[in-house]
């Protein structure tokens, strides 16, 4: 589900002067996109839409081979998509290894693929150790990786991340990127954060919304060129972002 694209989708929220979305266009290939903007670009409503908690009130959206105007093609992408929201709600007093198979209960995964899904989840994030540990003895860094287990228990096929590193500390962070590295190889992955080293390490390409409207859309290469020929740094894609989107007040 390489391929995903936005026409002309705009969304407003009832009572509200101005629309959340509006007329977003774009188009991605790649295995990673970043979605960057300021607080109230209209990221968390983008995500709602893509995850077909919301629809657009105008527009579309395709993602692979599904038109999420179509009611048949949303019950399946909600089939084939892992989501991590910033706060993911966890059972303190479960087990990681219950907590993963509560999901897998959650999201229909066949009984008889329960325990090898519950498995090859924990071993992909490396904690397959504190299989049965309860979650309320977990670490911050560890935690967060249980949230993205549960995102793969299903084998999605598009994953939507809000937030991964955020409360992390630099060690963490770099430590969950590579686990996100490795795991782009099995899906796309779409991810909004205001942390710019982590669009650096992970986003092939980027989408820039600012007042609800697309600012920038393609490669991360061509949004922020990385300096005598070096990669692109996080302070690269600061400096690009800084040049697109306006400033409040602006």
């Amino acid at each position: 589900m390489r391929h995903m694209t936005l026409r002309d989708v705009s969304f407003s929220y009832p009572r509200s002067a101005t629309p959340a979305l509006d007329g977003v266009t774009a188009s991605f290939a790649g295995r990673t996109v970043a979605v960057l903007g300021p607080n109230g670009a209209g990221k968390t409503t983008l995500f709602r839409l893509l995850t077909t908690v919301g629809t657009p009130a105008a527009g579309s959206i395709q993602i692979g081979e599904l038109d999420l105007a179509r009611s048949r093609d949303r019950e399946r992408l909600r089939r084939e998509i892992g989501v991590m929201p910033q706060h993911l709600p966890m059972m303190g007093g479960y087990r990681c290894a219950d907590f993963l198979r509560y999901v897998c209960w959650l999201r229909r995964v066949p009984s008889s693929m329960t325990e090898r899904s519950v498995s090859d989840a924990l071993d992909v994030v490396g904690l397959v150790g504190v299989r049965d540990q309860k979650i309320k003895t977990l670490s911050g860094g560890m935690r967060q990786r249980l949230g993205l287990a549960q995102v793969f228990v299903a084998s999605p096929r598009l994953v939507v991340l809000d937030e991964p590193t955020v409360g992390l500390d630099p060690a963490q962070r770099v430590e969950f990127r590579s686990y996100l590295s490795t795991l782009r190889e099995r899906c796309t992955i779409v991810f909004a954060t205001h942390l710019v080293d982590d669009v650096a390490a992970l986003a092939e390409e980027v989408l820039i919304l600012s007042r609800g409207r697309c600012v920038f859309a393609g490669r991360l290469d061509a949004f922020a060129e990385g300096q005598n020929g070096r990669p692109v740094s996080g302070a690269d894609v600061e400096s690009a972002f800084l040049a697109v989107v306006p400033r409040e007040g602006a």
